[in-house]
């Protein structure tokens, strides 16, 4: 198999080689309107190498079908090459400033949740980030307290593959450990071993990562870190 790859076509498709699986996809919304997961709509059949319509245009979307001829597709590049920074525009908040150019945003709204972001970053005492490391081989969470004015790291060993569901798992885990009068630098830490493990178990067992982690089978070591058993 070749290497995986997507080449832009001057005025043309754009050409995928490598077998890259394709599907369609929607997002899954919870009762207030936020984007909580995707849903698989449709399989497209394996291929090697397969052209993706660019000029709108195609009968048979999403593969081209040669009607970017027909129509003169012009395929000019428009996106501007500036750098992020200057692309860029700054929310200073009470901890820390976010940096947003909303024109590379992909508006699937899993950060947004209706501004929630940018309304945090005005007004939280107590931040999490998460997918923060130091070195390529580990992966995790830091902290900061405006209260207690302290900050915290915690890394784990970094997993293969990107799995759904996970930032819905560690969060609600951070939730439950400041509801169980954890700090929040516990909490954390408690969250990522949770959600390390969840992913863990999954990767063990070959599951489909598109499916989500089996967080199940780690439960009753989650209750035991919470001194709820």
């Amino acid at each position: 198999m070749t290497d995986k790859k997507v080449k832009v076509i001057a005025d043309g498709p754009y050409q995928v080689t490598g077998g890259v699986a394709l599907d369609l996809l929607r997002y899954i919304t919870n009762h207030k309107g936020y984007s909580v997961d995707y849903d698989r709509m449709k399989k497209y059949p394996e291929r090697e190498t397969y052209f993706l319509c660019r000029c709108g245009d195609s009968k048979n979307k999403p593969y081209c079908d040669g009607a970017h001829k027909q129509v003169g597709f012009v395929g000019t590049e428009t996106a501007s090459h500036a750098a992020y920074d200057d692309m860029a525009k700054c929310i200073e908040g009470k901890l820390m400033d976010l940096m947003d150019a909303e024109e590379l945003c992909s508006v699937a709204r899993f950060c947004d949740t209706k501004s929630g972001t940018w309304n945090l970053i005005e007004t939280a005492e107590k931040i999490v980030l998460t997918g923060v490391y130091f070195q390529e081989e580990e992966l995790g969470a830091a902290t900061y307290d405006a209260h207690t004015n302290t900050t915290d790291f915690i890394a784990v060993s970094r997993i293969p593959g990107s799995y759904h569901g996970t930032g819905d798992i560690f969060a609600s885990t951070v939730l439950a450990g400041l509801m169980n009068d954890f700090s929040l630098n516990e909490a954390t830490r408690i969250a990522v071993r949770f959600t390390a493990n969840s992913i863990m178990t999954t990767y063990l067992a070959g599951t489909d990562h598109r499916f989500g982690v089996n967080f199940e089978a780690n439960i009753p070591g989650l209750l035991k870190e919470l001194e709820l058993v």
